[in-house]
């Protein structure tokens, strides 16, 4: 074992069971996730785990999705920060269609509409995730479209995070709309600093003002 697997080691076995680890920002690679999944998910059945700001890819992310579906407490994953692009998240779909996470973090992954299509299809079916964070990645006006038409039959998540997409333009203003208008438990959608004309959003605002409890971010 590596000296970096030996810290690693360590700082997991002085984390309390059933708690939130947070190893972001330690240069971890894929090779290191089998520690992570034996040690951090199984062994401790951690609540939270934040993999943020490390060097992980598809390979990494497959490590730890096997390792989730042997752990009954995880209800965060964040991944932020990462390179699992499209395959890690067809990896995740593939897990998160039935499992208790509540919140998934995946901001800059490099994401594209191909990985929105593998989240989409998860939304169609899972019922407890509340939070999905997507920002700064690679997702366009078509990745929009599969969202709304996805979350037509999801009736659980509360929070879409999409800001720091620059190609999601006013073509999404439809799709925008049927996201508003056909989804009963989203209370946050976040578009800042995507690429949408003052126009548009301030006829997305006037959309969100009659809704009660939904937060609109532009």
């Amino acid at each position: 074992m590596t000296a970096s697997g030996v810290e690693l080691k360590r700082l997991i076995a002085n984390a309390p069971l059933q708690s939130k680890i947070n190893l972001s920002d330690l240069s971890l690679t894929d090779e290191e996730m089998n520690i992570v999944a034996e040690e951090a998910i199984v062994g401790k059945q951690c609540t939270q785990l934040d993999l943020g700001s490390n060097n992980i890819t598809s390979k990494g992310v497959l490590i730890i999705v096997n390792a989730l579906g042997k752990s009954e407490t995880i209800r965060r994953l964040y991944l932020s920060d990462n390179r699992i692009a499209d395959e890690g998240v067809y990896h995740l779909s593939l897990f998160t269609e039935n499992s208790s996470l509540f919140v998934l973090g995946l901001s800059r992954n490099g994401i594209t509409d191909e990985g929105v299509q593998h989240l989409s299809k998860m939304l169609e079916r899972n019922h407890r995730l509340l939070v999905l964070g997507l920002e700064d990645n690679e997702i366009s006006d078509f990745g929009v479209a599969n969202l709304a038409a996805a979350l037509k039959q999801n009736n659980t998540l509360q929070r879409l995070l999409l800001a720091g997409n620059k190609m999601i333009t006013d073509r999404s203003f439809d799709y925008l709309l049927d996201i508003m208008h056909n989804n009963r438990s989203l209370q946050r959608l976040d578009l800042r600093s995507c690429s949408l004309s003052p126009s548009i959003k301030l006829e997305l605002q006037l959309v969100a003002r009659t809704k009660t409890q939904f937060e609109l971010l532009y």
